[in-house]
């Protein structure tokens, strides 16, 4: 059974895909045949190889037609009719952002400015467009967990995943983010909100609230007061 792993980039899909493989012992792919330095993290970090497919279509298929669950990660947004089960990852908006830039520059080699990132000018679409068709849109079969629950309490997260999935009950639930910053610390930066929160200033911050804010409201990320 095919179950989608879905969230905007860097909201904490290879830490949930790590916490659902050491826990219950399941598949977990990625959409992106070229998403090497992700998986090469993935690899390194849970001692999972990851299967080689070209396309991305057949891995879908593959998971698809599995009797257990295979979870795919995945930063599209949802085809129009599809009816497969998701989980989708839900992270505040601003530390997103801020931690995608970081992520463009330090790990694809790219140099966008951050209001690039908060605009959607970058891979990814924005991070309003993610949320607004995976949550806002209230699509069936789907269950969304909040970055913030998850690094808080993952065992919490992971009772909530089984429950969806079909899983046992979790025994064990608990990486520490310590030990995955020093196997990759320029993908595994600090995992804190704050830290991003405080590189999010000035313009950029006022960027973010005009095209975001709405979808910040929505979620339940911050009042009109709070901006």
């Amino acid at each position: 059974m095919l179950i989608w792993l879905a969230s905007y980039p860097r909201s904490g899909n290879t830490y949930l895909r790590l916490l659902l493989s050491k826990t219950f012992g399941v598949t977990t792919w990625s959409v992106y045949d070229h998403d090497r330095n992700t998986d090469r993290v993935f690899e390194r970090a849970s001692g999972q190889a990851q299967p080689t497919f070209t396309l991305s279509h057949a891995l879908c298929d593959a998971a698809a037609n599995s009797p257990d669950p295979c979870f795919v990660k995945t930063h599209e947004l949802p085809e129009p009719g599809d009816t497969h089960p998701a989980v989708y990852l839900l992270r505040d908006g601003r530390a997103a952002v801020v931690s995608y830039w970081h992520y463009r520059h330090d790990i694809a080699g790219e140099s966008p400015s951050l209001a690039d990132v908060i605009e959607g000018r970058v891979w990814g679409s924005d991070w309003s467009a993610h949320v607004q068709s995976w949550v806002l849109s209230q699509r069936p079969n789907t269950l969304v967990l909040r970055y913030e629950s998850v690094v808080a309490d993952p065992r919490g997260a992971l009772e909530q995943i089984a429950a969806f999935a079909q899983l046992p009950p979790p025994t064990s639930a608990r990486i520490r983010f310590d030990d995955l910053h020093e196997i990759e610390p320029r993908f595994f930066r600090a995992g804190s909100n704050d830290a991003n929160f405080a590189e999010l200033q000035g313009e950029d911050l006022a960027c973010f609230s005009r095209r975001h804010g709405d979808t910040m409201r929505a979620v339940g990320y911050w009042h009109r007061s709070a901006e």
